[in-house]
C-alpha cells in the first residue's frame, strides 16, 4: 500500500522506473497493471480512497473495467471517485450500463443516482443478456422516479417473461407501481412464462389490484393453467375483497373453470364463500367507487 501513498513517487515510478543512487533504470517502470496479492493497483487506489493515485493510474493506461471499478467501490468509503470527466470518460457504453445495472443489483445507491445523472439516454435503455433493464432493479427505490423523469420506460420482459409491472405487483411497494403507472400506458397485461399477468401476482394486496384494474388490467385472463386472477386470490387469506368486487362488477369470474374444471368460487375458503353468502351490495359500496 505504501505505493499508492504518495502519488509524486508512483507517478515516477510509472513514467521513469525505479531509481537506484544517481541512475534511473528505465526498464523498471511501474506497470500501471500491477496486482498486488492478486488485487489491480487501480482497485486498491479506489477502495482506500487514494484518489490522486487513481488518477494517476488511470492517466498512465491502468485498464478501467466495470467489475473491477464495482468491486472497489463496494469497499469504497466514497463513491465520487468515478464520477470526475476523466474516470468518467474511460468506460464505453456497455461496461457503463453494466455498472448502473450492478449497482442497483447490489444496493450502490450513490453510485446509481450519480450515474443515471450522466449516462446518456440510450446507455439508461439498454437491456442485460438475459433481458433486464434498469426499470428492473430500481423498482422499490426512490431512483425509480429519477429515471422515469430521464428516459421514457420500454416495459420489457426479462427471460423469464417478467416485466415491471410483474415484478412490482409481486414484491413492489404501491406507490412505486402508482407511479410506472401514471408515467407509461404502455400493456400492462403482458403474461410471463407461464400465462400470468401482473394481477396474478398482486392478488396478495388488494389496493394494487384496484389500481391495475383501473389502469386497464383485463381480469378475464387465464394462465397456462386456465386460472384467472380471481383463482389466484381463492388461495389468499385476505382475498375476501376481491371476491366482493367480482360479484359486483364481473360475476362472471366466479363461474369460469380452470383446466381442472374448477371455479374460483370452488377454491375459495369457507370464509370467503360466507362472506359473499351472507354480503348485501351495499356493503361492498367502497370497492365499486
Amino acid at each position: 500500500m505504501k505505493l499508492l501513498e504518495d502519488p509524486i513517487q508512483l507517478r515516477h515510478k510509472l513514467e521513469h522506473g525505479k531509481k537506484i543512487g544517481p541512475f534511473t533504470i528505465p526498464f523498471t517502470r511501474l506497470n500501471p497493471n500491477k496486482r498486488i496479492r492478486g488485487r489491480p493497483l487501480l482497485e486498491l487506489a479506489i477502495e482506500n480512497d487514494l484518489r490522486e493515485s487513481a488518477y494517476v493510474l488511470v492517466e498512465h493506461g491502468a485498464t478501467v473495467t466495470a467489475r473491477s471499478l464495482v468491486e472497489a467501490l463496494k469497499r469504497s468509503p466514497r463513491f465520487d471517485w468515478l464520477f470526475t470527466p476523466s474516470n468518467f470518460a474511460q468506460l464505453n457504453e456497455n461496461e457503463l450500463f453494466w455498472v448502473l445495472y450492478t449497482a442497483g443489483a447490489v444496493g450502490l445507491w450513490p453510485v446509481f443516482n450519480q450515474l443515471v445523472d450522466q449516462a446518456p439516454d440510450h446507455v439508461l435503455r439498454m437491456r442485460t443478456p438475459k433481458g433486464r433493464t434498469l426499470y428492473h432493479v430500481a423498482l422499490e427505490t426512490p431512483f425509480l422516479k429519477k429515471l422515469l423523469e430521464r428516459v421514457e420506460p420500454e416495459i420489457v420482459a426479462d427471460e423469464y417473461g417478467f416485466t415491471p409491472f410483474h415484478l412490482l405487483a409481486k414484491r413492489g411497494s404501491t406507490g412505486a407501481l402508482a407511479l410506472l403507472l401514471e408515467t407509461t400506458n404502455q400493456n400492462i397485461n403482458a403474461q410471463d412464462h407461464k400465462g400470468n399477468t401482473a394481477l396474478h401476482y398482486a392478488v396478495n394486496r388488494v389496493k394494487k389490484v384496484m389500481l391495475l384494474l383501473e389502469h386497464g388490467a383485463d381480469p378475464l385472463i387465464v394462465n397456462q393453467d386456465g386460472d384467472t386472477f380471481l383463482h389466484k386470490a381463492a388461495h389468499v387469506p385476505k382475498g375476501g375483497p376481491l371476491f366482493e368486487w367480482a360479484y359486483l362488477h364481473h360475476p362472471e369470474l366466479l363461474e369460469m373453470r380452470n383446466n381442472q374444471g374448477k371455479t374460483p368460487l370452488e377454491l375459495a375458503t369457507p370464509n370467503i364463500r360466507k362472506r359473499l353468502g351472507y354480503g348485501k351490495e351495499e356493503d361492498f359500496k367502497s370497492l365499486s367507487a
